[in-house]
């Protein structure tokens, strides 16, 4: 029985005990090892940008006399443009042209989830049960914001080729110009990101045949997944990569490497409330992030629709 396993059975012990107060207890104290475990996928937007966690007190954190909210406050790299997007939905990405941007630090939070205690009691796999607090609902919101920001930069900044047309079936030099898209700006491509589906009907395409789409390179006894040379990072969300106004027109994006593309702040970790109210348990989780590009130039989108 892993360490997982055992504070499940610890939980379920409280119970069974009537120790509604202990469960609670060691509920709080265990969601954050839950969480981490048994979410599958998490937020794919940390790993094209790693997130950076941060104190109020940091240097670059100050607060926002507009919003009564805090931002993060960075460096604009010289003849870049940044992008900034809240996470409320009326939001929309904002363009600086300057020396410094603001990360503006915003809350996502999930529903409250409630359980009467014979649910609980005779659940079968409480870790299963922890899920349904949709931890993987606060992933969602962040990945939406992140593609939000995205596809304003290829749709918005005109100056610059972002789209390129692969009329339906994906080709080497329909990859070779996405990376060029980057490449142009005096950048290097890093990471391609698409969803699950997408990586699957291009291992099926007649690019497989062609270019070694699983490499040699193996990551914790798994191939990793490579593509024209660059690592390829997918995420079952497919909904989340297709456009807004054509669910069938599809979107696989490109980057340059974290370091000269933006940032992902977070103050803090996820917390975790729960309450007892009668023989219901309430619970709910949040978290405080913000992101923003720092260098627009280093995002590309390929469509598998001519335009």
């Amino acid at each position: 029985m892993n360490k997982i396993e055992k504070k499940a059975q610890v939980m379920s012990e409280h119970l069974v005990d009537g120790d509604r107060m202990g469960f609670k207890l060691s509920f709080e104290t265990s969601s954050g090892s839950y969480i981490r475990t048994s979410v599958p996928e998490g937020c794919f937007s940390e790993r094209v940008l790693p997130p950076k966690t941060v104190t109020e007190s940091d240097s670059k954190i100050q607060k926002d006399i507009e919003t009564d909210t805090f931002v993060y406050v960075e460096d604009i790299e010289v003849d870049a443009v940044a992008a900034q997007v809240g996470f409320r939905a009326e939001d929309e990405p904002v363009f600086v042209d300057g020396s410094r941007y603001a990360i503006k630090i915003g809350k996502i939070e999930t529903e409250t989830t409630k359980k009467p205690q014979i649910e609980l009691m005779v659940a079968k796999d409480i870790i299963k049960m922890l899920n349904k607090n949709n931890v993987e609902a606060i992933a969602r919101i962040q990945d939406t914001a992140f593609l939000k920001i995205c596809n304003a930069v290829v749709t918005t900044t005109a100056a610059q080729a972002k789209f390129v047309n692969s009329a339906g079936v994906y080709s080497r030099v329909d990859l070779a110009n996405t990376m060029n898209v980057i490449s142009d700006q005096e950048l290097i491509p890093d990471k391609w990101l698409m969803s699950n589906s997408a990586w699957i009907t291009m291992m099926a395409s007649p690019l497989a045949s062609i270019d070694s789409l699983a490499g040699v390179v193996f990551q914790d006894g798994l191939p990793k997944k490579m593509l024209m040379g660059l690592p390829v990072e997918t995420s079952v969300k497919k909904g989340l990569f297709t456009d807004a106004s054509d669910a069938t027109e599809n979107y696989i994006y490109l980057f340059t490497a974290p370091e000269y593309l933006g940032k992902i702040i977070k103050i803090g970790t996820d917390t975790m409330w729960s309450k007892w109210e009668k023989d219901i348990f309430h619970w709910s989780s949040w978290r405080y992030v913000g992101m923003g590009f720092g260098d627009t130039r280093g995002i590309a989108r390929l469509s598998d629709k001519e335009s």
